[in-house]
């Protein structure tokens, strides 16, 4: 190889669809750049020999009579491979897709070229500018202020994807060198490492002023002072915390505003903790409730020293509380106390893994795995807290291999020994969360804490549980065992692997003991030689269980794509029980040969990284323990107080899950006698103004009755002025064929009518898909934007780009219920097509329900009815927001005033329901609504 970085060719391509084996290449576009100067340039329309998209058409202009007499794809490569002519180095934005189209047109000569030496622009953008939102073309030309004014044609994509590459060209030179060198290696691997280090030197002075730019990923940690334990317990006064809103938050907040509501929830707090109260407060939205258990929380553990957990369910809100909340109350308060953000071990990067896997990847990892690590390599260096949600140009979901290498997660940890000890994230938030007065953490991280002995519970004694209306549920999936093909694979990988070449635990020993003689190296050598056989054996084993197990799921239950969860008593119904057994022995053997191992190990003195090999062998060992324990449980369904299901999903990826089916009583049990306090907090705890159904779901009605108490607090805005909600009376019943069909009309002219951005709430992607089959073209066709939630995108990404959109609506099941915050404009019409009862034959669901009527309950009345008000509270909560907030509920679910347990949901919101007996009046009552 030989090239020089600001020497190159950056190419665009429009195409008219994504799938490079199904849809082709309409345009391409190159510019040459020789030392940082643009030489020539190419632009050549392709005839695709079919209909060009009107999706497409409509993005980038090029229509089909523009293409009719363009050349065929064959000519236009066969020019622009003069064009390339002997390109170093090919650039381009989101590069693999171009390549992916290239491939199937483009010579010999040239292909290794483009698929070897190509550099990313999005990649190379979430290293040097790590703090972007968005790595989109669109969002960098505008970040560094280049006018593209043709954008999504080709040659002025690739003319802005080369001015992009020179800034970040630019960028890269200002790095210290221990970066620009891993870089060079991540680049084009260990032969090419030299070379990028030398062009990156002698870099041209041609090359723009790097965009001024600094980033810091802020901390975990907020304050200074430590709890110091005391003897004495001092009550919180409620005069003290009036005058803290009253005075001190009114002198930091702009906006504030006097909210009853808030100062009682405040003051019931400060009760709760004073008193050793588990305490239950529903608090509606526009309350402010985070900032009145904040202070609570803060002035009982600044008085008494003691720390206190606050959990939330979701990023978002966890994100608030530490970013936003806590800082304000720290300004409020006046006094200096400490705030921690911790997360589960998965979450932060193992420096020693990190390093040793960097150095494994630029000698034998491939170009796609190696550019995945890039935008590590900046945040590793400057990170306070190696929390990779940091780090926006790594997603560990997309990487789950690599994350998995160099995380925190498993057994694995040199601890004092490491050399990293003194910069370790984990041990550092762990040390600071030791001696916190607030700790904020997650469900998950609260329940896997809980599972495992409760530490940081009984560390505290108090606990604010936000979020809190699906407590039972986020309990129950953390609280029982699961497996998967991919926690095998991942975990085997760990201990070997052929990427072509070797990698993993066995190579790492395989080497130091080739450094012993002869005489000390042969007993270690046998035993690696176990390892790796049993490995190989437990690998095939699992495989086949998993392969075995899903063929005969699809042959006895059929072999359509629909996700399937099935119930076991006994899994020989599905597989012999020699295949289970057969994997079971298989994880046992090679758990022995890893003990084995790192007992022979231990005793060679003369061992290179001795303890290093010991420590590692041995966490791998306890990995497998775990592992095993798990899978035993879940194969052998021994356990009457757990549930136990088969997920298949698309017949690509299997599961075996259990949870526990009385959470509650679990809960009662080994959680609530181990709290002083305990604030469950949310806008929808309750049923028809009834706390019972979350108390008996949560076992808050049995040992801890006597000290739980409960709190309902009323919206601070005017419902009845600012919603309208409305119920068409004339749908046919949720069960019909016409329903949906019917649902698709109604939706078609209340959106014609009002033109205001929405959301459609369903309660299955079946019934999404249906409905928007039905009327999606005639609300393109009136000019609304449609966002559809069919798992082609994540719901963040869903809601990001409905939030850029003027004429936006929204089609969400079960994420979109809850946790989605769209004020105003961004949301001003919610219809909800059913009312959400849980479907009864999900295996959890249905054990419960089997549970209630084995002891003589009515499992409707019971479970199914209060759990779906509470689901239906949430979902309605979406519309109002803020005080100034105006909208419309349309409820297409004629049940709820068709039967008798419909008034439950009526009940549970305000305002009062109006029926609408036929399409006229429900359109004439929303357009009203929006006219006043």
């Amino acid at each position: 190889m030989s090239c020089s970085l600001d020497t190159f060719i950056s190419v665009d391509l429009e195409t008219t669809g994504l799938d490079s084996e199904i849809d082709r290449i309409t345009e391409i576009g190159a510019v040459r750049y020789v030392k940082g100067v643009k030489a020539d340039s190419f632009s050549m329309l392709v005839n695709p020999k079919i209909s060009i998209p009107d999706n497409i058409i409509s993005l980038t202009g090029i229509d089909n009579d523009m293409v009719k007499n363009a050349p065929p794809i064959e000519d236009a490569i066969a020019e622009f491979e003069k064009f390339l002519d002997d390109a170093p180095l090919i650039v381009g934005q989101n590069i693999k897709f171009d390549i992916s189209f290239l491939k199937r047109y483009i010579s010999l000569k040239y292909l290794s070229v483009i698929d070897t030496y190509f550099i990313d622009t999005a990649v190379l953008a979430r290293l040097v500018w790590p703090g972007l939102k968005s790595f989109s073309l669109a969002s960098l030309t505008k970040f560094i202020s280049i006018d593209n004014k043709d954008a999504h044609r080709a040659l002025a994509d690739a003319e802005a994807t080369a001015i992009v590459y020179l800034y970040e060209l630019a960028a890269t030179r200002k790095l210290p060198a221990n970066i620009t060198n891993f870089i060079a290696g991540l680049l084009f691997g260990e032969t090419g490492r030299g070379i990028v280090l030398s062009s990156i030197e002698g870099m041209t002075d041609n090359l723009p002023s790097p965009v001024d730019y600094e980033y810091d990923y802020g901390d975990n940690v907020i304050g200074s002072n430590s709890i110091e334990p005391m003897d004495d317990y001092f009550p919180i006064e409620t005069d003290r915390i009036n005058e803290i809103f009253d005075n001190r938050l009114r002198e930091v907040l702009d906006d504030y505003e006097e909210r009853p509501q808030q100062l009682e929830m405040a003051a019931q707090v400060a009760g709760a903790f004073n008193r050793s109260e588990l305490f239950l407060a529903e608090a509606p939205t526009g309350i402010g409730k985070s900032l009145a258990y904040l202070v609570s929380a803060l002035m009982w553990s600044y008085l008494n020293s003691e720390g206190v957990i606050i959990s939330t369910q979701t990023k978002n809100l966890q994100d608030q509380l530490f970013n936003k909340d806590i800082p304000l109350v720290k300004e409020a308060l006046r006094f200096d106390f400490k705030a921690v953000l911790l997360k589960g071990r998965g979450n932060y990067l193992c420096l020693f893994k990190y390093y040793e896997l960097l150095r494994e990847a630029i000698s034998s990892f491939d170009a796609d795995q190696r550019h995945a690590l890039l935008p590590l390599v900046v945040w590793a260096e400057t990170t306070k807290t190696g929390d990779i949600a940091e780090c926006g140009g790594f997603n560990p979901g997309r990487n789950r291999y690599l994350w998995t290498r160099i995380s925190c997660e498993g057994n694995f940890c040199l601890g004092r020994m490491c050399r990293y000890y003194k910069r370790c994230f984990l041990i550092r938030v762990r040390n600071e969360a030791l001696t916190a007065h607030l700790r904020i953490i997650n469900h998950h991280l609260f329940f896997a804490d809980f599972a495992s002995g409760g530490e940081l519970v009984r560390a505290t004694g108090h606990a604010i549980m936000d979020e809190a209306h699906n407590l039972e549920k986020v309990a129950a999936s953390y609280l029982g065992p699961e497996i998967n093909p991919y926690l095998f694979n991942m975990f085997f990988n760990q201990i070997y692997m052929n990427r072509p070449t070797e990698t993993g635990f066995i190579m790492l020993a395989k080497l130091n003991v080739s450094k012993l003689a002869e005489a000390d190296s042969r007993k270690i050598n046998s035993l690696i030689s176990k390892v790796q056989k049993s490995m190989a054996i437990a690998r095939n084993s699992l495989t086949d269980f998993f392969d075995k197990l899903a063929a005969s799921i699809l042959k006895q239950r059929g072999r359509n794509n629909e996700s399937k969860e099935i119930r076991y008593y006994d899994l020989t119904k599905y597989i012999d029980k020699d295949k289970i057994e057969t994997g079971r022995l298989s994880l046992l053997k090679l758990e022995s040969t890893l003990i084995d191992l790192s007992d022979e190990l231990d005793f060679a003195d003369s061992l290179d990284d001795k303890n290093q090999l010991v420590v590692r062998c041995r966490s791998l060992a306890q990995d497998l323990t775990e592992l095993r324990s798990s899978y035993e449980f879940l194969v052998y369904p021994e356990n009457n107080d757990y549930v136990y299901w088969i997920d298949l999903w698309k017949r690509r990826e299997i599961k075996l899950i259990s949870a526990p089916i009385e959470v509650g009583k679990l809960l009662d049990e080994q959680l609530y006698d181990h709290l002083k306090t305990l604030i469950l907090s949310s806008a929808t705890l309750s049923a028809a103004s009834n706390f019972s159904f979350l108390k008996r779901r949560l076992g808050l009605d049995l040992s801890s009755s006597e000290r739980t108490c409960e709190l309902a607090l009323g919206s601070p805005f005017d419902l009845d002025k600012n919603i309208g909600f409305f119920e068409a009376g004339f749908m046919p019943v949720p069960n019909s064929p016409e329903f949906n069909k019917s649902t698709a009309a109604v939706i078609g002219e209340l959106f014609n009518a009002v033109r205001v951005k929405g959301m459609v709430l369903f309660t299955s992607y079946k019934s999404i898909t249906s409905v928007v089959s039905n009327v999606g073209q005639k609300l393109l066709s009136q000019g609304f934007e449609l966002f559809v939630q069919d798992n082609s995108l994540s719901p963040f990404q869903l809601l990001s780009r409905y939030r850029q959109s003027s004429k936006g609506i929204i089609f969400g099941t079960d994420s979109f219920w809850e946790g989605v915050d769209l004020p105003g404009a961004e949301l001003e019409l919610l219809i909800i097509v059913k009312l959400p009862f849980a479907v009864p034959d999900r295996p959890w669901i249905k054990a419960n329900l089997d549970k209630i009527e084995a002891d003589g309950g009515n499992s409707f009345i019971e479970f199914s009815l209060p759990e779906a008000v509470i689901k239906f509270r949430q979902g309605f909560g979406r519309l109002i927001r803020k005080k100034s907030d105006r909208g419309c509920v349309v409820m297409l679910d004629s049940r709820l005033s068709g039967k008798k347990y419909g008034r439950y949901f009526s009940a549970s919101v305000k305002p009062q329901l109006q029926y609408c007996r036929n399409l006229e009046s429900l359109i004439d009552g929303v357009k009203q609504h929006f006219d006043e």
